[in-house]
């Protein structure tokens, strides 16, 4: 069933003053960096968009199943510190009016619009499971949706998982399993996605990536803006206006040190772009199942030590030149079905 969200506007460039938390909406703690907001319920969780300013950190894990549809925290400027816990049973399933940030374009996931201004937020440890973000537009537009973010102006994610299904119909969508865009700063690290990521679009461009749907990386000062990071779920972008691009781990943009496995697809009017690895984009120390995808990216380049690789080299460490296997990735036949996993985030 669809719920349509009211309109609004949260625009950083307008006069915004939250609610301040007040005694009690937090299991403790002041909000600070040294002292943050401290989050055991689904309605603590719910009023940090009470001070998007402020630090936050999950003690328990956070059952969303009888909420209903979750709305994005947006636009957030602290940092979030979700500490090894889980968010399951987000849901995220309506017809779109906007999400927030200035009426041009909707941003959804846990978090809706991150960044802005000179702040540089933070948003790490948490994990996304069992969710579906299922997103259609009601009004023309551009729709940028992730398990963790929507829209990364600038700051990082790391440390994050997601497991489950995001899929956007919209004018433009770009959709990825963790972040749907990031742009001038905004950064990815150690984070996988095991979830269906699906974007389709019909006035536009169509991005999907296993971790980013598209990442701006131009410029010394922003690189490397995504590391460390693997892909197992299917993976698909479909335009039918313009092109497509799809990749295991980012639909339009660089990684390095990353991997997918996941199955990748482009259908697209015009061109459609589709890569284990990138659907348009350059990478390093990267791979890819070669039954996932027929090139590493769908165009443009530069390729570094990419390589397509069967199962079997798959779950061998020596076919991952460039892995830090001492304190980032690790390696066991009886974990992640025998492919690498990231140290600390056992899947």
């Amino acid at each position: 069933m669809l719920h349509i969200l009211g309109e609004k506007d949260w625009s950083l460039d307008k006069d915004y003053s939250p609610d301040m938390p007040t005694d009690g909406e937090f299991a403790g703690g002041t909000g600070t960096a040294t002292d943050p907001y401290l989050i055991s319920t689904p309605a603590q969780l719910d009023n940090v968009r009470k001070n998007l300013s402020a630090h936050y950190k999950l003690i328990k894990d956070i059952d969303l199943a009888n909420w209903g549809d979750w709305e994005p925290i947006s636009p957030f400027i602290g940092s979030f510190d979700g500490d090894g816990h889980v968010i399951k049973n987000m849901t995220i399933d309506t017809a779109v009016l906007w999400y927030a940030y200035d009426g041009g374009f909707s941003s959804a996931g846990l978090f809706g619009y991150v960044g802005g201004g000179t702040s540089y937020p933070y948003i790490s440890n948490i994990g996304i499971v069992n969710s579906k973000v299922n997103i259609i537009t009601r009004n023309t537009g551009s729709v940028y949706a992730g398990g963790i973010a929507g829209y990364v102006y600038s700051g990082s994610i790391y440390n994050c998982y997601n497991t489950g299904e995001i899929s956007v119909n919209a004018d433009y969508a770009c959709v990825g399993g963790i972040m749907g865009f990031g742009d001038l700063t905004g950064r990815t690290a150690n984070c996988y996605n095991t979830g269906v990521v699906r974007a389709t679009s019909s006035n536009g461009n169509a991005f999907a990536g296993g971790i980013v749907g598209r990442i701006i990386s131009s410029g010394s000062d922003r690189l490397p803006n995504m590391l460390n990071h693997f892909n197992t779920g299917e993976v698909s972008a479909v335009s039918n206006y313009s092109n497509a691009y799809a990749g295991g781990i980012v639909g339009n943009g660089s990684a390095s040190n990353s991997y997918s496995t996941g199955q990748v697809k482009a259908t697209a009017v015009n061109s459609a772009y589709a890569g284990g690895i990138s659907g348009m984009g350059s990478a390093t120390n990267c791979y890819y199942l070669n039954t996932s995808a027929s090139n590493a990216v769908g165009n443009s380049g530069p390729l570094t030590n990419v390589l397509a690789l069967t199962e079997a080299q798959m779950k061998q460490q020596a076919s991952f030149v460039g892995f830090d296997f001492a304190t980032v990735w690790a390696i066991s036949p009886t974990i992640n079905n025998g492919y690498p996993y990231l140290r600390g985030m056992q899947p």
